[in-house]
């Protein structure tokens, strides 16, 4: 079962210069109420709060518009409203804890697939290239370029480049998922550039070649297109 909802929990501030409207004595203290989403009584996720003032007196407790007039009126000599309380903030922070681990745990799918499409490579991959990076001797004006594996030989495979360069990474992966998926055939040059499965791998690992998408990938986005 799961145990959730929603709490507070008041904290005392310093005293007040005005005096009790009940009692008359000048022993009123700030208050305020934090709320907070709890799950197994674990603070969650902080929310607002609301301000009060309380007699240690007579122990008359205002809330709202009543107790923010008596805290104007007595804050201005030594009144200082308390702070959320430090464990509030740990279900967030364990809750950024466990994202950070769950994503430094291990490799992302996306690694794993490019890491086996560098391996292994199939006919109709698409990769992003740096150029610089993996043609030092090319002439480019910008730094991306799109390849897709046109031939696999036994020791290497064929890549078909297009004749658009790209200056980020995000816009050659858009450009070429269009090309690719509205079959346009004139995307990709004919003339290919041989790679080596070993410069692949090696190319992959440096982030000079990024893994796009694979032909299953592109057939299965046609049929559901």
């Amino acid at each position: 079962m799961i145990i959730f909802g929603f709490s507070s929990s008041p904290r005392e501030g310093d005293a007040l210069s005005s005096p009790c409207s009940h009692c008359q004595q000048s022993a009123q203290v700030a208050l305020r109420s934090f709320n907070y989403f709890h799950l197994f009584f674990l603070p969650v996720i902080p929310l607002g709060s609301k301000q009060g003032v309380s007699c240690t007196h007579c122990q008359k407790t205002l809330w709202g518009r009543d107790a923010r007039a008596i805290i104007e009126a007595g804050a201005a000599d030594d009144s200082d409203l308390p702070g959320r309380p430090f464990w509030h903030f740990v279900g967030p922070v364990a809750a950024a804890a466990l994202i950070a681990l769950v994503l430094l745990s291990g490799p992302s799918d996306r690694s794993i697939r490019a890491a086996e499409a560098a391996a292994a490579p199939s006919v109709g991959d698409v990769w992003i290239v740096n150029m610089e990076g993996a043609i030092p001797d090319i002439e480019i004006e910008l730094t991306y370029g799109v390849g897709r594996v046109d031939e696999i030989t036994e020791d290497g495979v064929y890549l078909g480049f297009s004749d658009w360069q790209y200056d980020s990474f995000l816009q050659a992966l858009t450009a070429s998922r269009k090309a690719a998926a509205g079959r346009d055939d004139e995307y990709f040059t004919t003339a290919g550039v041989w790679f080596s499965r070993d410069e692949i791998i090696t190319f992959e690992n440096a982030h000079d070649f990024i893994w796009a998408f694979s032909a299953e990938e592109l057939k299965e986005g046609a049929k559901a297109g």
